[in-house]
């Protein structure tokens, strides 16, 4: 039987779960920190939709997010714009050995995700199969059904986060594992990331880190109408770069000009976009500017903030 519960808090001490809405498609996620920054670990495909990415948590409070890294399969984690008091490295606790005990000895579970009203749903399953990668279930109750929108739900049995389910085809959903997600991922978030947000008082810093596989850039950023510098970034590097500048309390307007050195895709070389908007200098003063939406001669850009020290 599908249920439907208000949530207040954690659903369970292993996985604070968040909705996503990316265009056409929604699913689920859960939330890890890594340092100060919070991430969403989900399907791949939730958030394949070019364009604006939501993550609505149980309290119902909507925050954006860009995409970090898409990994092997149908794996991808997001950084959030902002950091939930609810998201901590402590509450993905995955373990092999648990999570076979409770497969072994247990045979139903129950899926669980967060609706775009911060509510929580949750499905009983039978598990059907599993092996080192996946496991296979179907719902207990023959007249609930897997559909398109429980991708990135969390698969609990005997209480235990076991998996993260990614597809449902022919009344049947099939989860990665967690302890396999976590031999995919668990570099990126051991990894010791820069501190962002270590700044002195008077100075603000813009961040950019660059996906995989886009084109080589420069961005050159300004503040109140004033060149503040430029970053360069070539295709392939993923490496964090940032530029510091003078800055004071209050909101400034920032311009970001991308500048295109070439374009796989068969761009025009040299094209600039330009995007412009708010720069609120206060509790944060690093920035980075994601381009959120993107055609050959137009972009959308958000600022996301990292809380200063």
């Amino acid at each position: 039987m599908l249920a439907v519960f208000a949530m207040a808090g954690c659903l369970a001490a292993n996985g604070q779960q968040v909705f996503l809405k990316s265009g056409d498609e929604q699913g689920g996620g859960v939330l890890r920190a890594r340092g100060q920054e919070c991430f969403v670990i989900t399907a791949a495909h939730v958030v394949a939709t070019p364009g604006t990415i939501t993550v609505i948590d149980p309290k119902q409070s909507n925050h954006q997010a860009e995409i970090v890294r898409r990994f092997a399969g149908d794996i991808a984690v997001l950084r959030t714009e902002a950091i939930p008091q609810n998201c901590s490295s402590a509450d993905w606790q995955v373990s092999s050995q648990t999570i076979e005990s409770s497969l072994k000895k247990v045979i139903t579970g129950k899926l669980v995700r967060v609706l775009e009203n911060g509510a929580s749903s949750q499905m009983g399953v039978s598990v059907r199969q599993y092996d080192a990668q996946f496991i296979t279930v179907s719902p207990v109750d023959s007249k609930d059904t897997l559909s398109k929108g429980w991708s990135g739900s969390v698969l609990y049995v005997d209480d235990t986060l076991v998996g993260i389910l990614i597809n449902e085809k022919d009344g049947r959903g099939q989860a990665y594992r967690a302890d396999y997600v976590e031999q995919v991922i668990g570099a990126f978030f051991k990894s010791a990331p820069m501190n962002l947000a270590q700044t002195p008082a008077g100075t603000c810093r813009f961040i950019n880190q660059w996906q995989s596989g886009v084109v080589s850039t420069d961005v050159k950023y300004y503040v109140d109408n004033q060149d503040v510098g430029t970053i360069s970034v070539r295709k392939g590097d993923t490496s964090i770069k940032y530029v510091d500048f003078t800055c004071l309390p209050g909101t400034h307007k920032y311009a970001a000009e991308f500048t295109r050195i070439d374009d796989s895709g068969g761009g025009p070389v040299g094209l600039t976009l330009q995007c412009s908007g708010p720069l609120k200098v206060g509790a944060s003063r690093a920035f980075k500017i994601g381009v959120v939406a993107q055609a050959l001669y137009s972009m959308t850009c958000r600022v996301y903030e990292y809380p200063s020290q």
